[in-house]
């Protein structure tokens, strides 16, 4: 009996997540090198440069942007089968990752899920033989056994933190796996008399 299957799954796009909660700096003539105060900064988002907030810089040209969110986002695809052996469906291959987080002095709030689709293209091909008195039955068989298979998950926590010396936390995770089998296999039984050779039907 032999089985075919073949999978290729890739990386395609990657955003990295913003680690740093706070975002300070000073702004200076570029020619006298004195700080500008009151000068206009804008914070934009990248790569799509929306706009988030702005502000002005103080007396000595320094500015400093307090709680600003993080976001990561991560996604994957598949590339096509190589090998489809004719089946019903196509596989499909995706899948993503998000992470949303939040905090401020004593709060720290963070969500995240993902999701994955990673399907399986086969075939099976064999052959199966029993013999029962003077009665030789054989059973070859070729046709699909694909899989489709995909899980997702959803996490969160938060944490509060009234001074230095406390700090309180809850969470929760949860998620969901499903494979299921499509086996579309076509049977050609064959009986043979062992004394006279000849095919029974």
């Amino acid at each position: 009996m032999k089985v075919f299957a073949f999978t290729l799954l890739i990386l395609l796009t990657s955003i990295a997540c913003i680690q740093a909660q706070t975002i300070s700096g000073s702004v200076a003539d570029r020619q006298t090198k004195q700080p500008l105060a009151y000068c206009s900064v804008a914070l934009f988002k990248s790569p799509d440069s929306t706009l988030v907030t702005g502000l002005l810089t103080s007396e000595n040209g320094a500015f400093k942007f307090e709680n600003v969110t993080p976001f990561s986002a991560n996604v994957q695809g598949g590339l096509p089968a190589i090998y489809r052996y004719d089946n019903l469906h196509n596989p499909l291959r995706f899948g993503g990752d998000v992470t949303f987080n939040a905090r401020s002095e004593k709060w720290d709030v963070s969500l995240s899920g993902n999701y994955l689709r990673n399907d399986i293209a086969g075939q099976r091909t064999g052959d199966v033989n029993t013999t029962i008195g003077q009665v030789f039955t054989s059973f070859p068989s070729d046709g699909e056994r694909s899989f489709i298979r995909y899980n997702y998950t959803a996490r969160g926590s938060v944490s509060f933190t009234p001074r230095s010396s406390d700090a309180f936390s809850v969470g929760f995770y949860t998620g969901f796996r499903s494979q299921s089998r499509r086996a579309d296999i076509v049977y050609n039984n064959t009986k043979t008399d062992l004394q006279t050779g000849d095919v029974i039907i």
